[in-house]
């Protein structure tokens, strides 16, 4: 496991870290009142404006426009936590309180997918290697990762989503019904369908298993979303039946989203024999290449392995080794 792919590993601990942080809070001070939104969605925007800068900093060239832009986005995000406003005249503490969580977890997730855009734009969007830029901050950022940061992005984004649009709906139509959970969730889940696809679809060998397997799993996806009717059908109502159809009803959206997730990541790795599609044919520039690991001076045109900058030193083969598995994402 490479550095960039370990840093995007210790980012899952991001959600069980804010509750275990809201717990010991409570413990420490004793009058949290952890059932309040307020309090948890508090807790979450300061890790989360905190931690994803800290976690890739070496990563990330921070030109002064780039410090600027994530320190004013963060800053947004803790004012809106502050403020506790909802967009929407909503009756009931409660519903106000769920809303405004809705509305900080959907800006921490475009936060988060902005901050990726702005930090490594051209890595994440880049179809081809020849395209990436190797040079971004002190270290070397994996392409690849950064695609998968934004794909992870979507879990905040999806759950304050479906719940602004169940108070918009709720706000606008009067009511509520098993046709809103329907709607909502079939909105997600086709962002949940481009957004990957739009982003890994040259990075993919489009065999026709790969088409017809990935097809099957996007329809299964967007079917799971009509799984509250099932809760809502007649057959629900009978016994012993009933109770495993509500049951099927209630979690037919994350059995989909999951079996998308690991079926997609399955079908679209590289088998044996396969390389990333573009790689032969690409152009990749030596001169970002050829740079001391230690500080990025560039090593073009020496006549030894050794870093005038820093004293940095080493062999060709050992750093044309390093260099170029960073460079392709290939380094174990």
């Amino acid at each position: 496991m490479n550095d960039p792919v370990a840093r995007a590993a210790l980012l899952m601990a991001w959600a069980p870290l804010c509750g275990w942080l809201v717990l010991t809070l409570d413990k420490l001070v004793g009058a949290i009142p952890l059932e309040s939104p307020r309090v948890v969605t508090g807790v979450l925007t300061v890790l989360t404006a905190a931690w994803l800068p800290f976690l890739w900093r070496a990563y990330v060239h921070w030109a002064r426009w780039r410090g600027l832009t994530t320190a004013a986005a963060a800053a947004l995000l803790l004012i809106h936590a502050i403020a506790w406003q909802p967009i929407l005249p909503v009756s009931g503490c409660l519903s106000r309180d769920l809303l405004v969580a809705s509305q900080s977890l959907t800006l921490t997730g475009l936060w988060w997918i902005g901050c990726i855009v702005a930090w490594w734009g051209g890595a994440c969007l880049a179809q081809s290697p020849a395209l990436v830029n190797f040079a971004h901050g002190r270290r070397l950022m994996s392409a690849d990762v950064a695609r998968l940061l934004i794909c992870l992005a979507l879990f905040p984004l999806a759950y304050g989503t479906a719940g602004v649009m169940h108070f918009a709906e709720e706000y606008w139509g009067g009511d509520t019904t098993v046709w809103t959970d329907v709607r909502t969730l079939l909105v997600i889940f086709t962002v949940a369908l481009i957004v990957p696809i739009a982003l890994w679809r040259k990075r993919v060998i489009w065999t026709r298993a790969r088409l017809l397997g990935t097809t099957g799993l996007a329809a299964l996806l967007l079917a799971s979303a009509f799984g509250p009717l099932i809760r809502e059908s007649e057959l629900a109502n009978t016994q012993p039946l009933g109770d495993w159809l509500e049951l099927l009803g209630d979690s037919a959206h994350l059995l989909g989203v999951a079996v998308w997730i690991a079926g997609a990541a399955w079908l679209w790795r590289y088998r044996a024999g396969e390389r990333p599609p573009g790689l032969e044919s690409s152009a990749i520039d030596i001169s970002r290449l050829a740079r001391c690991p230690t500080c990025q001076y560039g090593l073009t045109g020496l006549r030894e392995v050794r870093c005038p900058e820093c004293g940095w030193s080493g062999t060709v083969d050992g750093l044309l080794e390093q260099k170029l598995a960073d460079a392709l994402d290939v380094r174990p």
